[in-house]
Order: C-alpha cells, then sequence, then structure tokens
C-alpha cells in the first residue's frame, strides 16, 4: 500500500514542478514580448 501511496506523491510532484517549470517559462516569455502584447492589446481595443 505505502509504495502505491509514495508513487502517486511522487507523480503528483513530479507533475506540480513541471507545470511550474512551464509557468516560469510562460512568464520569461511574456517579460520579453510584453510590450508587444501591450501593442495587440491596444489593436484589439481599437478596433
Amino acid at each position: 500500500m505505502n509504495g502505491h501511496v509514495d508513487r502517486a506523491v511522487v507523480g503528483n510532484t513530479h507533475a506540480g514542478s513541471d507545470t511550474v517549470s512551464r509557468l516560469h517559462g510562460a512568464i520569461r516569455n511574456i517579460n520579453r514580448i510584453g510590450p508587444l502584447c501591450y501593442r495587440f492589446d491596444e489593436v484589439l481595443s481599437g478596433t
């Protein structure tokens, strides 16, 4: 029983850290293209 629980916990932790790393990557990309996004928002608002 403990083996199954440990596997589940490890799996959840791995999935969580993967999500966090993806989030960090997305934030980095947003910081890089932030001005472009603001311009895009302005264009959308204008139309």
